[in-house]
């Protein structure tokens, strides 16, 4: 029988008869990546997640073992939170050679929990943090479109005003002056 040898919710703090909890430590990790961040606008491309049954469907529709896709989860939750996904030479096979797995599990993995393909994943992630920078930073608002582009990854300005426009139904252009006028 397992005893806590502290009372506090934090899972990073349980320590169990001299060891650190790994499965709470999993599980956190499995929840906070399938949930968006609070101040995350929408994700309605985002498939929903129930941390307890999915893993082993998963596993069991993609051919790769439980503990691959626990590991991988967790560094892609890490490698969110690092905000990597603002770099503009990320891509799928350098990400999963420094998250420990190849370029196909990695894919796989993507596909089936976030529902969409690695540069979608990666774009919307990229997308995203522009929005909430641009809402909460006043300075950014004075950027060109090619600097906002670029300093959330993109390679080009009309790349990221397409994409943009796709995802938030206007351009950059657009939603900067709708700030600009409500400010």
């Amino acid at each position: 029988m397992e005893r806590s040898i502290t009372t506090s919710g934090n899972p990073f703090s349980g320590v169990h008869k001299g060891n650190f909890s790994v499965r709470k430590f999993l599980v956190t990790i499995k929840q906070s990546f399938f949930q968006l961040p609070s101040e995350t606008p929408s994700n309605k491309n985002s498939k929903e997640f129930d941390s307890e049954t999915s893993i082993k469907k998963i596993s069991e529709s993609i051919h790769v073992s439980e503990a691959i896709i626990e590991s991988v989860l967790a560094r892609l939750t890490t490698f969110e939170k690092e905000r990597k996904y603002l770099r503009q030479e990320v891509n799928l096979n350098d990400l999963a050679k420094s998250l420990g797995t190849n370029h196909a599990y990695l894919s796989r993995i993507i596909n089936h929990v976030k529902g969409k393909s690695f540069k979608k994943y990666l774009n919307d992630l990229r997308l995203e943090y522009a929005y909430i920078d641009l809402q909460t930073d006043l300075t950014k608002r004075r950027y060109t479109i090619e600097a906002i582009a670029f300093e959330n990854g993109f390679k080009s300005a009309e790349s990221f005003s397409r994409k943009f426009k796709q995802h938030y139904g206007e351009y950059p252009s657009q939603f900067l002056r709708k700030l600009k006028e409500s400010a």
